[in-house]
């Protein structure tokens, strides 16, 4: 603790316990023992989603529950997918991304839909069919065109930009075992199953901190480097979804005690969890076991 006059400033120390990527937003996880960093968010995170070829719109699990049941992994430079009854298929990154650099082919089509740029390529068209039975909609697996900069207006607005892949906000999102443990003592204390940080898809795992104290400040890396607090996650019923299934846990339970506004005072939204980013323009490489720590931005009056 350091002492400022009459106020106190509090520096929690903590360790990344997972560093989790989901290649196809909506779709399965992928824990990694490291992983670089960027501007944008972890290397290969929501870099790729579904479109509806009629709409023209991304789909997630909030229109297609199936696609929660979809297993996502990496091998050999290659994304693998596999669904249950349907087999599984391969993804050819590398080839995917050094396509990417050669638009002049003609081989992909560029559609524009709100903020969102992204790329559909002809090499994908077979992976594209097999989502589209899987889901029982005609829609197109897309790579998210990197020449492009998509800014995030909440961000903006606080006169900051940043650039995120397929995420719905921001490029980073974190939560705390201690955050999930209070949440599943009282799942259990009401007769309910304990649920994984899954349902929350975070892409960092943290512990040694107690409840929500990822809501209060900045996160400081080794050598100084700074995730910068963004805001409290706003959760929706993707988080009650479980093997295509919707449940009426954990937002049942999470109305009783994280109905709150940014202030953390009674609200209409439940937030569990919160966002960052990345403000540096270089890569830095994120471990497991990584000792960090929270800076609280809440100073606290001492009487």
């Amino acid at each position: 603790m350091f002492f400022f006059g009459l106020y106190l400033f509090r520096v929690i120390k903590m360790k990344i316990e997972k560093i989790v990527i989901y290649p196809i937003k909506s779709c399965g996880k992928i824990e990694l023992d490291s992983c670089i960093l960027t501007k944008r968010g972890l290397e290969l995170d929501r870099l790729l989603c579904l479109v509806s070829n009629k709409s023209g719109k991304i789909i997630t699990q909030r229109e297609k529950k199936v696609l929660s049941t979809i297993k996502v992994n990496i091998k050999e430079n290659c994304i693998v997918v596999r669904k249950e009854g349907f087999g599984e298929k391969l993804i050819d990154l590398k080839k995917l991304l050094e396509e990417g650099i050669i638009t002049s082919k003609g081989s992909l089509n560029i559609f524009i839909k709100d903020t969102c740029y992204f790329l559909k390529y002809s090499s994908l068209d077979g992976i594209s069919k097999w989502f589209s039975t899987i889901i029982g909609e005609d829609c197109s697996l897309v790579l998210y065109n990197k020449e492009r900069n998509r800014e995030s207006k909440r961000y903006r607005l606080q006169g900051k930009m940043t650039n995120p892949f397929f995420h719905d906000m921001y490029p980073l999102s974190i939560l705390s075992q201690e955050s999930l443990d209070n949440l599943n003592t009282r799942l259990l204390s009401i007769g309910q199953e304990a649920i994984s940080y899954t349902r929350f898809r975070p892409n960092i795992l943290i512990s040694g901190c107690s409840p929500h104290q990822e809501d209060e400040g900045d996160i400081y890396l080794k050598e100084g480097v700074k995730l910068e607090f963004l805001e409290k996650i706003s959760r929706c019923i993707v988080t009650c979804i479980d093997n295509g299934e919707v449940l009426k846990q954990p937002m049942s339970e999470l109305s009783t005690y994280r109905f709150l506004t940014k202030s953390h005072k009674p609200g209409k939204d439940i937030y569990f969890g919160s966002s960052f980013a990345f403000n540096y323009n270089y890569e830095f490489n994120l471990k497991v076991g990584d000792v960090i720590n929270i800076s609280n931005s809440h100073l606290e009056y001492l009487v």
